[in-house]
């Protein structure tokens, strides 16, 4: 399986023992060195949130304009946004809660793609169909989810051909020094459920879909770009599933340029 630059820095398991945000701390412009420790994460409607048994009300971590769980093929942007948390002393005052919304990744969907394993059109092989376009220096970059050819996914670099406005395509090797693909995402069958894997083909998380609930239980200590990114990739993927999802269901007289199942493969 295609896997990460090893030389990459940003994926690279750290050590460190900084929590999740929460409101006691202040995110600033160093949470880029933060490494953060493993944690259980849940997508909550249009929030994700970290799993926590023993707290009722938890903060959420990102934040999302979209259920991307239940959004078809029409739709083709969602803002993907990281809340950070501080606490605002006011003299004479009880101290109030500040949030603050970093806008990261747009999530996009290319509807003149394919949705699929397969290419209609060769004008759309190098294409992504579902990708994150990245709205922050503090981000790794454009991404893109990508279909192998027997199963699972890689996620891989995308190039804006001519400009931030224009239509993306995937990074290939010839055209990189450095390994293009990020993350590699794989069924399991020894534990029944899909595994994101790092640049060395080690175990990053475990994803899993259980009574409509959508987790990712993050195994290893990764910095905060890192995390961001993985988080952003995570709700990609999901997208990508409920827009397969609804395409599935249509009739097939019914269905209409974008929604036809297609896509570039490896």
């Amino acid at each position: 399986m295609a896997t990460l630059n090893s030389k990459s820095p940003s994926f690279a398991p750290v050590v460190g023992d900084e929590p999740l945000p929460g409101y006691q701390e202040e995110i600033d412009d160093a949470s880029s060195h933060q490494s953060v420790p493993p944690a259980v994460l849940v997508l909550s409607d249009h929030h994700i949130i970290r799993e926590d048994p023993g707290n009722s009300n938890p903060k959420p971590l990102y934040e999302l304009n979209r259920g991307v769980a239940v959004i078809t093929n029409a739709t083709t942007t969602v803002t993907f946004s990281r809340l950070d948390y501080s606490v605002q002393d006011v003299a004479g005052a009880e101290p109030s809660l500040k949030v603050r919304k970093r806008h990261l990744y747009s999530l996009e969907h290319n509807r003149t793609a394919s949705l699929g394993r397969y290419v209609r059109n060769a004008k759309f092989a190098d294409a992504p169909s579902f990708w994150c376009k990245s709205e922050s220096k503090k981000t790794l970059g454009d991404l893109g989810l990508k279909i192998k050819k027997k199963s699972g996914f890689i996620i891989q670099a995308v190039n804006r051909r001519d400009g931030q406005n224009s239509d993306p395509c995937f990074v290939e090797s010839s055209q990189s020094r450095d390994n293009p693909v990020s993350f590699g995402i794989e069924w399991s069958k020894k534990y029944n459920r899909h595994v994101w894997t790092d640049a060395l083909g080690l175990l990053v998380a475990f994803e899993t879909l259980v009574d409509g609930k959508h987790r990712l239980d993050i195994k290893t200590e990764l910095q905060r770009p890192a995390l961001d990114t993985l988080v952003a990739l995570w709700c990609l993927k999901i997208w990508w599933e409920s827009a397969k999802k609804h395409a599935d269901e249509q009739p097939s007289g019914g269905w209409h340029e974008g929604n036809y199942l297609c896509i570039s493969a490896t």
